[in-house]
């Protein structure tokens, strides 16, 4: 049995840290080398090459699996569905620039105070809000967004749009990441009645009187419906833990069993749980923070969380493993450093098993992780997912 710890951030090869982590240690007495992407590679993962194909030039679903993992109630998958959030739009010279919501010091209450007042816009429209059950269950557990679904009209509407998640706005112009598509000039509508609506609600005039940012803008992403998105095998593959929602819906499309990752809070509960699945099939273990915060160029709070993964979850896995023969695969899928426009890029991975997990690394060991031989992903995945 595998155990795959994904953990999107991690620094290049070339540009590892003076500190050193279990996955150098790793690297040294295991095999490993490195791993050609290319986009949105966890949908390849899990069996969508067919939705991807069909989604080129617009929104992958991701508000229809994100509500697959988010949503207490049944999911229509024939309704369209997309991710709605809030953020803050400035001016910069003849430029408009957005800023993340971490930047925006969000809390869900606040947020969901601004998406019901915004509701009644959206209903005209057709649209239905929908809140996250996990908010109700933990304040950690919100995704950041909540969602919007609609009945498709009578013409079979697919609602082709290309938008931009909100997460990945910090920084760039509104110039540069304005929706295309059919229905672009019918979204950016949405958007601007938004911000007028916004631009007086009480919320925001308490955030100004208290020095806080404006949360001026909504922002509607990730349109599609589940009628495209290839059904489950009978069966579980195995047990996937993330904290993003949308990837939790993805692996439910392929039938994998899921378990909700707070990256924020102590590890021992996700350590219980290992522990209970580690005879059960493959467990893969996505972690996304770093990611997160190498974006946002929080150089400080990056390396921290890579620190955190390496003390209070790897140390303890790694000997976990090493106890009962398995074994551990660490890579990523998103480096630190990656362009937006590449088509592909390279992660460093490695793979140990048994008391090799445990073995101290030497200095006649020769071995440095994400050094080795170039990969396609879909010939690692094979001999992980042995």
């Amino acid at each position: 049995m595998t155990v795959l710890v994904m953990i999107d951030g991690l620094p290049p090869a070339a540009e590892q840290p003076a500190v050193s982590y279990e996955w150098d240690r790793l690297g040294a007495v295991g095999i490993g080398g490195r791993m050609r992407c290319a986009a949105a590679p966890w949908f390849t993962w899990f069996g969508q090459e067919a939705l991807l194909a069909h989604c080129q030039g617009r929104d992958l679903p991701l508000g229809y699996l994100a509500a697959l993992a988010c949503l207490a109630e049944p999911v229509d998958p024939a309704r369209i569905w997309c991710c709605v959030g809030f953020t803050h739009l400035y001016q910069k010279q003849q430029d408009l620039l957005f800023l993340s919501p971490e930047r925006t010091g969000q809390r869900v209450e606040e947020c969901w105070a601004l998406a019901e007042s915004l509701a009644p816009e959206w209903a005209a429209s057709g649209w239905q809000l929908h809140r996250p059950a996990l908010c109700d269950a933990s304040a950690a557990g919100w995704p950041g967004y909540f969602l919007l679904s609609r009945a498709p009209g009578s013409s079979g509407e697919s609602w082709a749009v290309a938008s931009t998640p909100l997460s990945e706005l910090e920084g760039t112009s509104l110039r540069a990441r304005m929706p295309g598509g059919p229905q672009a000039a019918l979204l950016m509508r949405t958007l601007t009645d938004g911000q007028l609506l916004l631009a007086r609600h009480p919320l925001n005039l308490q955030r100004r009187q208290a020095g806080r940012m404006l949360l001026n803008t909504p922002w509607l992403w990730g349109f599609g419906s589940g009628q495209e998105v290839a059904r489950p095998p009978s069966g579980s593959p195995g047990l996937f833990c993330t904290a993003d929602p949308v990837l939790a819906g993805l692996a439910r499309t392929a039938g994998w069993q899921t378990a909700w990752l707070d990256e924020q809070a102590d590890w021992q509960n996700l350590l219980a749980v290992i522990g209970q699945s580690l005879q059960a099939g493959l467990l893969v273990i996505h972690c996304s923070l770093p990611a997160l915060l190498a974006r946002h160029q929080a150089e400080a709070a990056w390396l921290e969380s890579l620190q955190k993964i390496d003390q209070q979850l790897l140390k303890p896995l790694l000997a976990l493993c090493g106890q009962t023969e398995q074994r551990v695969v660490i890579s990523s899928f998103h480096p630190a450093k990656q362009g937006g426009s590449a088509e592909s890029w390279e992660v460093p991975w490695v793979m140990a098993q048994g008391r090799a997990l445990q073995k101290k690394r030497r200095f006649w060991h020769r071995g440095q992780f994400g050094r080795g031989e170039i990969q396609a992903q879909s010939v690692l995945q094979a001999e992980w997912k042995r």
